[in-house]
């Protein structure tokens, strides 16, 4: 596998990985919330400690997954070389959700604006990403069934 292919492969890793890592901390802080409710609601009955206790199981398990996945991440990010590392944790920062995304049949997997042909060709034939010129996410060789839209 080119190095290329290896960036374009691991870029499409991350973004799977950033992915789940939403999910999870979605699931985390409703078991945070549930948590919460629990315990302001003060009913010192039996069930609600045992609904208690399973509700900070859940956050601590979560929590978990969460460390764990970001020792995964922060992994796979420096296996990228060092521009496109810092191009992508750019565009997430600034909210670019999902940062890299895949270029179907001429349309940006982000913003879904026709990208130009020449662009599409040099994906395609080169490999590697190119920017999208209107939204400035990372472009990948399109596999939407691997590199979803948000």
């Amino acid at each position: 596998m080119s190095e290329v292919d290896e960036s374009v492969s691991t870029l499409r890793a991350i973004v799977e990985l950033d992915q789940e890592q939403r999910r999870v901390a979605g699931l985390r802080d409703a078991a945070i919330r549930e948590l919460d409710g629990l315990l302001a609601s003060g009913a010192p009955q039996r069930k609600s400690h045992r609904d208690i206790d399973a509700a900070r199981e859940r956050a601590a398990a979560l929590q978990a997954a969460t460390a764990t996945a970001n020792e995964r991440r922060r992994a796979l990010l420096q296996d990228l070389s060092s521009p496109l590392r810092k191009r992508y944790e750019s565009l997430v920062r600034l909210g670019r959700w999902p940062a890299a995304v895949a270029l179907e049949d001429g349309y940006c997997g982000g913003c879904h604006l026709r990208v130009q042909p020449r662009a599409e060709i040099q994906l395609s034939e080169v490999g590697g990403t190119r920017a999208c010129p209107h939204c400035q996410r990372l472009l990948l060789p399109g596999r939407s069934s691997e590199v979803r839209d948000a």
